[in-house]
This record gives structure tokens, sequence and C-alpha cells, in this order.
């Protein structure tokens, strides 16, 4: 067999190449060893409730979301731009003040910040660029305190929502992303699609069902074409590779717990500035989309990042709800879990924050988020252009 150019991988980032590479005309043919795709972006549906493998937003500000023509089809629905914060002092919502300005202002008459807080982020706002991420080279924490950011809206909203983001807590990802991610929130929305997160790369395969082989294992591969586990080999003038580049990952887990009610009703994300609870955020899924849920059921998602992480998910449970119950109180004893996902690799930690691609010296196009920077955006951004190396 033939082909213009081979993929591996089917998740974002080797979709959005097979779609791009297809949408001029090539041969294209996209091996993935599992048997769905979507990569990373998964969602299960167990007993009525609809579970992304991982607490899975997508903003709706994406430029290669936009370029692709698929928000609509997503029937997504939005958060609140902004957070509700629990801190030793009490619990405040937050909002963006480019959205919501007039419930921004009352922050400010709560004390919860200060107009001098206000003014750094709006400076930042106005001069952020929508050009894609480049590396600063120092850190997101020293970018926010050089940026004359208090210490007090650093530890009780930046530091927390944007953990949440990078999936990380000393926020040591590079400022670059940040800024990139900033003008995102600020300009868009996180939204949740009407049938899990899964509906993205779903969609993307759609106009690639003749290109797709599932449950398909790679024994070896060059720039000229693989060799299958079943003995296969498949030529091509062009290989893609889409996994396996990444060295290092930041991991995170998620617990789904059902409620016969919700704890809040409001569209909000839920944070934390206490660093040492092992909770960087809690939302009630079903305030955006009831549809995750059986009718008269809510359903709460709740990320744990390192170092909280444990490994047996009995003591993974206990401590969370241990520490739901200061939440939430007595309350949380009734809620059930069903459903938790460990996801290991979950997010590169050092991107390159290069063109999206590299060219190994046999020919391979190397393409993944690790390359570009770690999102959904930076996936689908790496798989455009490795599809233009291809195409030139």
């Amino acid at each position: 067999m033939e082909a213009d150019v081979i993929i591996l991988g089917a998740g974002l980032t080797g979709l959005s190449a097979a779609h791009h590479c297809k949408s001029k005309g090539l041969k294209v043919v996209v091996i993935e060893k599992e048997n769905h795709v979507g990569g990373r972006i998964n969602t299960t549906v167990k007993d009525g409730f609809i579970l992304d493998h991982g607490f899975q937003v997508i903003l709706s500000s994406y430029e290669e979301l936009i370029r692709l023509g698929f928000l609509e089809r997503l029937q997504a629905q939005p958060f609140w731009s902004g957070a509700r914060i629990r801190t030793q002092d009490g619990v405040f919502d937050v909002f963006n003040p480019l959205q919501k300005f007039f419930s921004a202002l009352q922050s400010l008459d709560k004390n919860f910040y200060k107009i001098s807080d206000l003014l750094p982020l709006l400076k930042l706002w106005m001069g952020l660029s929508d050009r894609p991420p480049e590396k600063l080279g120092i850190s997101t924490e020293q970018y926010l305190k050089s940026q004359g950011f208090s210490e007090q809206i650093i530890k009780t909203f930046l530091r927390p929502f944007f953990s949440g983001v990078f999936l990380e807590r000393t926020l040591n990802s590079d400022a670059g992303l940040f800024l990139f991610l900033l003008r995102k929130f600020a300009y868009g929305s996180a939204v949740l699609p009407k049938d899990g997160a899964a509906m993205l790369p779903r969609l993307l395969a759609e106009p690639l069902a003749d290109c797709l082989q599932l449950n398909q294992k790679v024994e070896r591969y060059d720039g000229h074409g693989v060799q299958l586990q079943d003995g296969r080999i498949l030529r091509a003038k062009n290989v893609i590779m889409t996994f396996g580049s990444c060295q290092s990952w930041n991991q995170t887990a998620t617990l789904y717990f059902s409620a016969a009610k919700a704890p809040y009703s409001e569209p909000l994300l839920t944070i934390t500035s206490d660093d040492s609870c092992p909770i960087n955020n809690v939302q009630v899924l079903t305030n955006v989309q009831p549809g995750y849920a059986p009718r008269g059921q809510a359903l709460i998602s709740v990320s744990v990042l390192e170092p909280f992480c444990s490994p047996d998910e009995q003591e993974l449970k206990i401590q969370t709800i241990r520490e739901l119950r200061k939440w939430y109180g007595e309350s949380v004893e009734s809620w059930e879990l069903v459903g938790l996902f460990r996801i290991p690799q979950a997010l590169p930690q050092a991107p390159l924050f290069g063109k999206g691609y590299e060219i190994r010296s046999d020919g391979v196009i190397l393409a993944g988020d690790a390359f570009s920077y770690g999102s959904q955006n930076g996936a689908l951004y790496s798989g455009r252009m490795a599809a233009e190396q291809v195409v030139s």
C-alpha cells in the first residue's frame, strides 16, 4: 500500500495533521493503537454520567478550533468567566472585568483584592497579542511578581487558578504560555461540549473515516513507511509520528461524584488558596451541562495535582472526601464516587515553543504539543504545521 503520508497516532495532533493533509488532496493513512480516536482526550459514559478522563474544558477563543469551524457543532455551554475562591478569610467570587465588569467591582468592595491588583491585570490584557506563544525564559510566578502583582492576588487567585491550567502548583511553566492563555480566558469562555470533551476528536475524525486504521500497533517505522505488528508493510512519501516524544509530564487525577443536590448552583469553577490542600479545583458540571448526569442528579468533578495524586484509589478517595467535608459539610457523606481517572501524561512539562514539529535524521516528522505548547490548541497547531511541512 502506498500513501502520501502515514500519521501515527489519532490524538488531536494526528487528526489535525490528517485533516489538513486530506484537504490538500493527499492520500492519508492514520494508524492508532487504541480502539478510539482522541489520544489524551477521552470520555466515558457510565450509568448515564458523562465522565471526561481528567477535567477538560475547551476555550472558545482557541484560534485553531475556530479555524476548523467545529465550535457550534460541539453544542458547548460556558462557565462564568471567573472563579469562586476559598480562603482562610471566607469564600469570594472573582470575575473577569472584561466580561463581567460590575461583578468584578463587587470583589473590590469586599476587599478581596485592591484596585492596585486590578491595574496590572488590565495592563497585561490590553497589551496581549493574538500570536502563538513565545518562550520568555522566565517562570509564570517570577513574571507575575515582576509585573507588580501583590502576593495576595498571586496566592489567592492567580496561582491556584493557573495551577489547574498548567497542572503544576509552583507556576514554573514559562510565562509565554501564561500570557497566551490569559488572553484566551480574557476574550473567550471555558466551555463544556454537550457530550464530553471527546466530541472534539470525534468531529475531527468524521471526515477521516476512510483514512483511519484503529487497533493497529506499529512494530517499526522510518521516513518511508511502517511495519505493523501483524506483519503488513505500508509505504508512504512522508511519516508523521505524534506520540512518544515527550519525556516529562505533569500529571493529575480527577474524581467524579454524584449527589442528589449540588453544593452550589452557579456555573463557576471553585479553587482554594490553601497550598497544602490536596484539591486544586471543584466544579459542578451539571450547573453548566445538565445532561452530564441523569435527571435529578448533580455531577461534581474534583481535580487533584501532584504531590497528592496517590496511586491508591481508596486513599485518594478518603483524602478527597475529608477535604470536601470541610468545604461543604456532612452532606458530602452522601456523595457517591462514580469515576476516578489518573492521568500520568496530562501535559508536557517543558514544551519547546517551536514551530510545532521536528524532522528526525531518517525523515520522520515528529509532532505534538511538546513541540509547540501544552494545550488542545497547541496540539491542533502542531498537527497543522506538520501537515504544511508535508505539502510544502
